[in-house]
Parts: C-alpha cells; structure tokens; sequence
C-alpha cells in the first residue's frame, strides 16, 4: 500500500467512489496498476518488470479506484459515470464498458 500512496497519493475512502488509474490483473492475481495517462497496454508492458517472476498472461482489464479497489471495465463505468468523470465526447466501445479513453 506505500508503493500505491506515493503513486497516486493517499487514498480517499470516505470520499465519492472515483477511477484514479487503468489496471490489470494476471493469471496469479497479482494487480499492477499505473496513474493516467497510462493506458491499459502500458501496464501490460510494465508489469513484467515489476515482479522477479513473469506475469503470466493473459490478463484481465479494468480499473483502480480511490478506495483502493480493482473494478472490472462494467463497474469502472458506473463509477466514472456516477463520479462524473467521463470526458464528453462519443464513448470508445460498448455503452456499458469503460475504456481509458473514455478519461484521459
């Protein structure tokens, strides 16, 4: 949790539900996260670097939150959109699926 406070500043709980990063998650579980601008291929590229074992693709897209949680691309959209952070233009895919696009 030190790592994510000094990347991202202290997380905020008590606040709105909010979507601070893009996330992925590999076969073992493991979440690696990056701030925006990142989009979710650069965390694919970072990851390996991170851990001394390879992540094992593939991985699963999705979404950190200010409450220090991994959501999936459906749930990031109800955050985002409750959250008011979508960027005001035509969405990047499905209506119901988040991509960081949609925010930076």
């Amino acid at each position: 949790m030190d790592l994510m406070k000094r990347s991202f500043g202290p997380l905020h709980p008590q606040s709105a539900e909010r979507i601070i990063g893009s996330a992925v998650v590999d076969k073992h579980g493991t979440v690696y996260v990056m701030a925006p601008p990142a989009r979710h291929h650069d965390c694919m590229q970072w990851a390996p670097s991170v851990k001394k074992t390879p992540p094992i693709p593939p991985y699963r897209q999705g979404f950190f939150t200010n409450y220090g949680r991994y959501v999936d691309r459906k749930q990031a959209m109800i955050i985002a959109k409750s959250a008011g952070q979508l960027l005001s233009r035509a969405p990047t895919g499905e209506p119901d699926t988040l991509y960081s696009e949609d925010l930076w």
